[in-house]
């Protein structure tokens, strides 16, 4: 009986022995380690890529947004842009700090400084919006919004320097519309052709992509179009396309009609951009087969004509076509 109230006495001071040393190592840890696990600040402009347009609506609005602000009962901000692109034409406080005093201002071409104070208690914590500036265009381009300096400062005079993102605004030309007429070699339906606009060299708007339909005349339309350089390319199966090692290129700057085109039929192996033995073999290796002799996800890409049969038809235009690259077949297009 004594021994296992010896035990159990043992027992007991183990665990006080644990209690002391968490106790002892919890008191080690830095209060700035716990409150460097908090969420840190951040200030940003929101949106973060902007844009208006020069001959259109020519003013925007972006948002000077605070996050995860603790005990803020002031604020300094500033800001650079490129004037020679853009020009602020005004700015208001938001909502989050409305009950906020404007304490100081300084404004140029270019750049602007403002520092807000709230007077009295209670001071203001949580997320929102601090400004909220109006900017318009002056010239086409783009200019950065560069938050240079950005704080705030506790009750206690302590400064917080949070995480600070900047935006940017580019100036454009309205978009306009941009049409094309594409067509198939080997068949009269002209729909289902993909063709893509990619990034604007400029601006790096887009891709804009379009489908043709199956109509005579104008048969693919991109809607509206930001002004710009854009290379063009083609996505049809079966048929040579237009690919990017090409370099077909359209200047856009008013409302577009590509030039009209149509695509080379033949190319059964039409990853490649090349009617040769390979199109030829596939052809001869699925002669006479239909749509209908296919396996689960098997595709008839011998059908180059897209008549759900390999045929003579689809024999003659390898044939007639054969050892035409993407390269040459539209080497003479300008789109």
């Amino acid at each position: 009986m004594a021994g296992k109230s010896q035990s159990i006495l043992h027992r007991s001071h183990r665990h006080r022995l644990w209690v002391v040393l968490f106790v002892f190592a919890f008191s080690f840890i830095s209060p700035h380690a716990l409150v460097r696990a908090q969420t840190d600040p951040s200030m940003s402009i929101l949106p973060a890529d902007a844009q208006v347009y020069l001959d259109g609506a020519n003013s925007v609005t972006v948002d000077v947004m605070l996050v995860d602000a603790v005990d803020m009962q002031s604020f300094d901000v500033t800001f650079e842009y490129d004037p020679s692109v853009m020009q602020l034409d005004s700015f208001i406080v938001g909502d989050f700090v409305s009950t906020f005093t404007k304490l100081f201002e300084d404004q140029s071409s270019g750049f602007l400084q403002v520092a807000y104070v709230k007077l009295g208690s209670p001071s203001v914590s949580g997320s929102g919006v601090l400004l909220r500036l109006t900017f318009s265009g002056v010239a086409i381009g783009t200019s950065a919004i560069t938050i240079t300096d950005g704080l705030y400062a506790k009750s206690t005079g302590v400064k917080v320097y949070p995480t600070l993102q900047s935006g940017s605004l580019k100036v454009l030309n309205s978009p306009v519309s941009v049409t094309g007429e594409f067509s198939l070699q080997g068949q009269t339906d002209r729909g289902g052709v993909t063709v893509t606009l990619g990034m604007g060299e400029t601006f790096a708007e887009g891709p804009y992509m379009a489908v043709s339909l199956n109509q005579a005349g104008a048969n693919l339309d991109f809607g509206g179009v930001i002004p710009d350089t854009y290379p063009v390319t083609t996505s049809q199966p079966r048929y040579l396309n237009v690919n990017a090692a090409i370099g077909k290129r359209v200047v856009i700057s008013t409302a577009t009609i590509l030039s009209p085109l149509r695509l080379v039929s033949g190319n059964a192996v039409w990853t490649d951009d090349v009617i040769d033995a390979g199109d030829a073999s596939l052809v001869g290796a699925w002669y006479g087969k239909t749509t209908a002799d296919l396996e689960p996800g098997q595709t008839l890409d011998a059908d180059v004509n897209f008549d759900s049969v390999v045929n003579v038809k689809d024999l003659a235009l390898v044939a007639g076509n054969y050892g035409l690259t993407s390269a040459a077949a539209y080497a003479g297009w300008l789109p």
